[in-house]
């Protein structure tokens, strides 16, 4: 079923006013200590079937560094010659966000078609 233009934009235009006014989908979630106190430690000297792994640092508004520099030392490996021991890491927790999103709606207009350079075009290479 095909709805007419108007009904279409209006019932958009109330989706999107509709969206605007919800509240935010992602609070921040409450901290807790026990998992605060696991994620302190670093993820290489953890041992036992969980680790916990520290939540991504987030971007900052510019870059002021002007030389790079390793956040977390490297993991120490081993490269087996024969078959090694079983894992013994069953799963990782990452540490949930302690910041919320916010986004904008872009209400520019798209641009139109050029569809007469799209005609010329096809017109060029029609055999």
């Amino acid at each position: 079923m095909q709805f007419p233009t108007s009904l279409f934009n209006l019932a958009l235009l109330s989706l999107l006013a509709s969206s605007l006014a919800a509240p935010n989908p992602n609070p921040a979630p409450a901290v807790d200590p026990v998992m605060s106190a696991s994620m302190a430690i670093p993820y290489t000297l953890q041992t036992g079937p969980t680790r916990y792994a520290p939540m991504q640092t987030q971007p900052g508004q510019s870059i002021t560094a002007t030389e790079t520099r390793r956040q977390y030392p490297t993991s120490a490996y081993t490269i087996f010659t024969t078959r090694g021991p079983a894992p013994n890491i069953q799963t990782t927790v990452t540490q949930g966000w302690d910041y919320t999103l916010s986004s904008k709606i872009n209400t520019a207009a798209p641009q139109p078609m050029p569809e007469e350079n799209m005609q010329k075009f096809l017109q060029r290479w029609r055999d």
